[in-house]
C-alpha cells in the first residue's frame, strides 16, 4: 500500500510548516475555557495544501488525539465541533483536518465538490491518495518527532472516518482509531434513495487498483494490530446517509477472531442506535468512544 500510495519503499519523514498561535478559524467552535492556543500545521503536495489546526488545552496530556472531518466545511455538521469538545474537556490536544478541497484546504479543483475528478492525476509517479493521507502522517511525525508525545489516537466521520480506516492501517503509531459512520466491505454497499451516491462514496471508497490489492477486512486488522493498539468502528444503524443498518454482523466476529489469533490488538464495531442522522453522537463518545479508550488503559 505505502509503494503504491507514496512510490516509496516507507512513509514520508517530512514535518509540516507550523505557525504558532493563530486565530480560531472555525465560527462552529468557539474557544473551549481550558484553550492555551491554537497551532496551524501546513502541508503542500503538488499544488494541493492541507491546513490542520492544533487545539492545545492547558495541563495537556501528551497523548493527541486527531479528528477528522468528512465531505463538510463546518464541524457542526456531523457533531465534530460536540467531539472536539469533548477531548480537549478531557485535557486531550486535539489536530482538526479536513479533507482535501474541504475546509480551508486548497487545490487544483473546485471546493467542496467530489473527490473523483482527482484521480486523473494518476500516474505510474503519483498516487491521489497522498493528497487525502500525507496530511496525517506527517502531522504524526511532527508531534512525535517535536512535541515529544507519546500516543496519538483517531476519530472521523463519514470521509473522515474512511480516512481514519486507512491511515491507522498505513501507520501503526496511530494507536486507537474510531472511524465513524465511513466504511463497510465492499460486497455489502448499497445504492441508497436517501443519498445520491449511496454506500460508494466518491471514488477513494471504491478505487479498482488499491482495493484489488487489500479489501477492508484487511484493512480493519490493520488498523486495529499491535501492541495496545485497537479500532472500534462506530456505525448508525439509523443513518440517513450511508452504512446504515447491521450489515456489519457479516465481517464483525471474523475480524475479531482474527484479532484474537494474532494476540495484540482489538477490534470491535460499536453500534449506535441513538439518533437518525450522519454524525459522531454524544451518545457513542460517552458509551462507546470512551469506555473503549478506558480499556486499552490508554
Amino acid at each position: 500500500m505505502i509503494a503504491y500510495i507514496w512510490k516509496a519503499p516507507a512513509l514520508p519523514e517530512d514535518l509540516p510548516e507550523v505557525q504558532t498561535g493563530v486565530a480560531n478559524p472555525f465560527p462552529d467552535l468557539p474557544d473551549p475555557p481550558n484553550l492555551t492556543r491554537i497551532d496551524q500545521l501546513t502541508v503542500s503536495m503538488d499544488g494541493f495544501e492541507s491546513r490542520m489546526f492544533l487545539f492545545l488545552p492547558a495541563h495537556a496530556r501528551r497523548r493527541l488525539v486527531i479528528f477528522q472531518q468528512g465531505h463538510a466545511d463546518d464541524l457542526a455538521s456531523t457533531n465534530g465541533d460536540g467531539a472536539v469538545r469533548f477531548f480537549l474537556e478531557r485535557r486531550y490536544p486535539v489536530l482538526v483536518v479536513h479533507m482535501p478541497l474541504y475546509g480551508l484546504n486548497t487545490g487544483p479543483f473546485p471546493h467542496g465538490g467530489y473527490h473523483d475528478p482527482m484521480f486523473t492525476l494518476e500516474s505510474p509517479t503519483l498516487s491521489p491518495f497522498k493528497y487525502f493521507l500525507e496530511p496525517i502522517v506527517r502531522a504524526v511525525n511532527y508531534v512525535r518527532e517535536v512535541l515529544r508525545y507519546r500516543t496519538v489516537h483517531m476519530i472521523g466521520v463519514s470521509g473522515g472516518g474512511w480516512t481514519t480506516t486507512l491511515s491507522a492501517a498505513l501507520d501503526p503509531r496511530i494507536r486507537v482509531s474510531f472511524p465513524v459512520a465511513g466504511t463497510l466491505l465492499l460486497y455489502l454497499r448499497r445504492q441508497d434513495v436517501y443519498c445520491s451516491r449511496g454506500d460508494w462514496g466518491d471514488l477513494e471508497q471504491h478505487h479498482q487498483v488499491l482495493y484489488s490489492m487489500v479489501d477492508y477486512l484487511d484493512l480493519y486488522i490493520l488498523g486495529s494490530y499491535g501492541y495496545r493498539r485497537g479500532q472500534l468502528q462506530v456505525l448508525n444503524q439509523y443513518d440517513s446517509c450511508c452504512f446504515w443498518g447491521v450489515r456489519f454482523l457479516t465481517y464483525r466476529d471474523i475480524v475479531k477472531d482474527v484479532g484474537a489469533g494474532l494476540r495484540r490488538g482489538r477490534y470491535d464495531v460499536f453500534l449506535d442506535s441513538s439518533h437518525f442522522s450522519h454524525l459522531i453522537s454524544q451518545h457513542a463518545l460517552d458509551n462507546g468512544i470512551l469506555p473503549f479508550l478506558k480499556r486499552r488503559r490508554l
